[in-house]
C-alpha cells in the first residue's frame, strides 16, 4: 500500500495564521462562513482559538460549512497534490461521513446524471457502491447522500443510490470498523 497522507496541517502547512484564515481565503466571497462542522470538531467564527476544536484537516473527512443567509452562490476551492489512490482509510463501525476524492463519476443506472463538474463518467454494475467501495462493500449496511440512499438488503428498485461522484460526501454505515481504499479493485 502506498504512503498516504492521513491529514493536512493547514496552519503550518500554509503558512497561514490560522484555520479561519485559511478558510476565508479559499470560500468565495470571502468571509461569508459562520460555522464549519468535522465529525467530532468544529470552528465558529469569531470564537478565540482556544474555543475552536478544530485544529486540522484530513482529506478523508467531510465538514459541513454553515454560510450566511442570503449572499447567493458561494465556491470553496481548495488546490491540492492529486489523491494517490490505493491509500487505506480506517474507518470505524457505526456511521462515517466520507468525502470521495476522486475527479470521476460512477454510474449503474441507464445514463448517468448532469453534473457540471464531472467529465469522466465509469457505468459500472449494479450496484455503484459496491463498485466504488469495493473494499468495504461486504460490510456496509447502509450508504446515504442527500436525498439518495443504497441499503443492500433492500431490491434495485427500492435504492435510489444509482451514482457516486467525485467531490460529493457520502455517510456510511459499518457493521464493524474496516479499512476503506478508494480506487479500481486489485
Amino acid at each position: 500500500m502506498p504512503n498516504c497522507i492521513r491529514f493536512v496541517d493547514v496552519v503550518n502547512t500554509l503558512g497561514k495564521i490560522n484555520l479561519e484564515d485559511w478558510f476565508d481565503s479559499v470560500i468565495n466571497p470571502r468571509g461569508e462562513w459562520i460555522i464549519i462542522f468535522g465529525f467530532q470538531n468544529f470552528m465558529s467564527r469569531g470564537l478565540p482559538h482556544n474555543v475552536n476544536t478544530l485544529r486540522y484537516m484530513s482529506p478523508f473527512d467531510g465538514f459541513w460549512i454553515k454560510i450566511k443567509k442570503g449572499i447567493g452562490d458561494v465556491a470553496l476551492c481548495i488546490e491540492s497534490n492529486p489523491f494517490q489512490s490505493g491509500c487505506g482509510i480506517n474507518l470505524t463501525k457505526g456511521w462515517n461521513l466520507l468525502g470521495f476524492p476522486i475527479n470521476k463519476g460512477f454510474y449503474d443506472s441507464d445514463s448517468h446524471p448532469e453534473i457540471p463538474w464531472i467529465n469522466d463518467w465509469e457505468k459500472v454494475p449494479y450496484p455503484v457502491g459496491k463498485a466504488v467501495f469495493w473494499s468495504i462493500y461486504d460490510n456496509i449496511s447502509f450508504i446515504f447522500s442527500g436525498s439518495e440512499s443504497f441499503n443492500p438488503l433492500l431490491s434495485k428498485q427500492a435504492n435510489s443510490l444509482h451514482h457516486i461522484i467525485g467531490g460529493s460526501g457520502y455517510w456510511i454505515k459499518l457493521k464493524a470498523d474496516d479499512e476503506l481504499i478508494y480506487g479500481p479493485e486489485p
